[in-house]
C-alpha cells in the first residue's frame, strides 16, 4: 500500500471515529425522547426532534469562520424574536461553544456538550449541542491534515407541562426582559398571552400516551401586581342534574 493510500486509510478511520462519537450523543438525545419522563428528573426534556443537524469536516478553522457562523445562523433562522438581542445571544452562546473546541489545539481529543432552554416562536424549546475535535499530532501525519471537526445541534420543543411555574417565569423574563414589570408591562402580557394561548390549544392536542397525564389549565392562574403568580380558587361543582 502506497503512502496516499495509506494516509487517506488512516484518515477515513479518523473520521469513524469521529461519527462514533456523534452517534453516541444522538443516541443520548433518542433516549431523551423514547423515555421523557425519566429524563424530567433531571432536566428539562424534549419533545423529539424539531430541528436536527449533524456535520463532519476536516482542517477546521481554529476560530469560527464565516461558514460556522452562516450555519448557526441558518440553523436557529434570522428571524428577530423576544427582547433586542436574545437570538444573537443564543447563537453566540453556541458559537462560543465551538470557539472552546476550536482554539484547543492540544494534541488528540477534545469535545464540548451543552444545552439550554429558551423561548422562541411562542413555544418553548431545548437546544442541543454537542462538538467533538481531533487535533493530530503535528501536519503531515495523515496527508498534511490538522484535525477533524465534528457537531450535533438539535431544537427540540418542550411540553409546558414539563415546565414548572417558576421556570415559565424565569423563561418568559429571559425572552420578554424583566426591567418593565407590573401590570400591563410588556412582561406581564407576554406571559399571559402565553397561558392563553396554551389553554386555547389544549382541546386540539391529540391523545396522550400516558392516561394518566392530566393537563395543566392555566385559567386558574393570573398575575398580580409584583407579577408573583397567584393560584385562583377552582370554581365550584356543578351538581348533576
Amino acid at each position: 500500500m502506497g503512502a496516499e493510500a495509506q494516509a487517506k486509510e488512516q484518515l477515513e478511520l479518523m473520521m469513524k471515529l469521529a461519527d462514533a462519537r456523534l452517534d453516541t450523543f444522538q443516541s443520548k438525545l433518542q433516549n431523551m425522547f423514547l423515555d421523557k419522563s425519566s429524563a424530567a428528573k433531571t432536566s428539562v426534556p424534549g419533545k423529539r426532534a424539531l430541528r436536527f443537524e449533524r456535520h463532519v469536516q476536516v482542517d477546521a478553522e481554529t476560530t469560527p469562520g464565516q461558514g460556522v457562523s452562516d450555519a448557526v445562523d441558518a440553523f436557529f433562522g434570522a428571524s428577530e424574536t423576544g427582547g433586542k438581542g436574545v437570538l444573537e445571544g443564543f447563537k453566540a452562546v453556541v458559537k462560543t461553544g465551538m470557539s472552546a473546541i476550536l482554539g484547543d489545539c492540544s494534541a488528540g481529543e477534545s469535545y464540548d456538550e451543552k444545552f439550554f432552554v429558551c423561548i422562541k416562536h411562542n413555544a418553548i424549546i431545548r437546544v442541543d449541542m454537542y462538538t467533538y475535535k481531533y487535533n493530530f499530532i503535528n501536519e503531515g501525519v495523515i496527508a498534511n491534515h490538522k484535525n477533524i471537526l465534528a457537531y450535533i445541534l438539535c431544537i427540540s420543543v418542550v411540553d409546558h407541562r414539563d415546565v414548572t411555574v417558576d421556570e415559565l417565569v424565569y423563561l418568559a423574563s429571559e425572552f420578554a426582559g424583566d426591567g418593565d414589570i407590573g401590570v400591563n408591562s410588556g412582561y406581564t402580557t407576554y406571559l399571559e398571552s402565553l397561558m392563553k394561548t396554551w389553554n386555547a390549544l389544549s382541546s386540539l392536542e391529540p391523545p396522550e400516551l400516558d392516561p394518566g397525564r392530566k393537563p395543566v389549565n392555566y385559567n386558574g392562574i393570573r398575575l398580580t401586581g409584583n407579577t408573583d403568580v397567584q393560584a385562583l380558587p377552582a370554581p365550584a361543582p356543578v351538581p348533576a342534574q
